[in-house]
This record gives structure tokens, sequence and C-alpha cells, in this order.
């Protein structure tokens, strides 16, 4: 039985070792031509357009950067108000907006700037108590020493009007 087993495995097809052998001792048909030189130029190509996308990137990703840097510099240095101007200005504006003393032995008040403008509109837009006539009104002398001294048009200056 062992006898069997050992010849019931395949043998090797000689006709296809035959064949086998045959092709790879075949010469290289004109439609197998293998070409085992370095194209240059595309791998040129490759490279260079390799580097241009690697520098766009390298750009953009600076750009971005800036940008956040901004950001944060606006939002950490510049939108923040220093203390002593926050203070400041709230004081000012208590004193637009509120009625007070400002001396108090002088009789001298200060009023919103809202109800001062409307003041000073509403006395700017009335009637002039006296009305100015017109005939009172003279006009100025504006004659100077230079004019009432001056000669008439061709006599010579240096000649003292003799």
């Amino acid at each position: 039985m062992a006898s069997e087993n050992q010849s019931s495995a395949p043998e090797p097809d000689n006709k296809a070792m035959a064949e086998l052998k045959s092709v790879e001792n075949a010469p290289a048909s004109s439609d197998a031509v293998v070409d085992n030189e370095l194209n240059a130029p595309l791998i040129f190509m490759i490279g260079a357009i390799a580097s241009l996308i690697i520098a766009i990137v390298i750009v953009l990703l600076y750009a971005l950067y800036q940008r956040e840097l901004d950001r944060e510099l606006e939002r950490k240095v510049v939108a923040q108000q220093p203390q002593a101007l926050t203070s400041v200005q709230a004081a000012q504006e208590v004193q637009l907006y509120t009625y007070g003393w400002l001396d108090r032995e002088a009789g001298i008040v200060s009023i919103p700037i809202d109800r001062a403008m409307a003041l000073t509109i509403k006395e700017l837009n009335r009637e002039p108590e006296t009305p100015i006539e017109l005939d009172t009104i003279t006009e100025p002398d504006i004659t100077t020493e230079s004019e009432t001294t001056a000669k008439p048009v061709g006599e010579d200056p240096g000649d003292g009007g003799s």
C-alpha cells in the first residue's frame, strides 16, 4: 500500500517541462522588449512637481500661522483695555451724563451733556432782545498810516514831494 501511495502521486509532465525550458532559453522577441534605462526627464518632472507642491504647502502653513498669531495678539493685547483707562472713561461718563456740583461755593453745577446741548440750541434759536438797526452800523475806518501818506503813482519816492 505504501508503494501504491508513492506511485499514485502525479509525475511531472515531460511535455510541460520541455515547453517551460524552451521559453526560458528562447531569444527575446521584439514584442517583449524590456527597457532597463531610467527615464531622467520623467523623474525630474516628478521631483519638480513634488518640490513645488511642498513649497506651496509650506507657504500656506506659514500664512495660516501668521493669521492665527495676529488673532491671538489682537485678542490678548490690543482688545484688552488697561484698568487705568477703563476707570478714567467711567469717571468721564459719570461727569457727562449726571447732574452734580462742580463748585458749590461759586454755584457752578454740571448738567448732562444732552441737556446742555438742548439748552444751547434753544438759546441760539430765540429772537434777540434788542434788534440791531442797520443805520447804526458804521463801517470801520480801515485806512492805515501808509495809505494816508502814499504818493500818487508816477512820483519818485526819493524826491520828497517837490
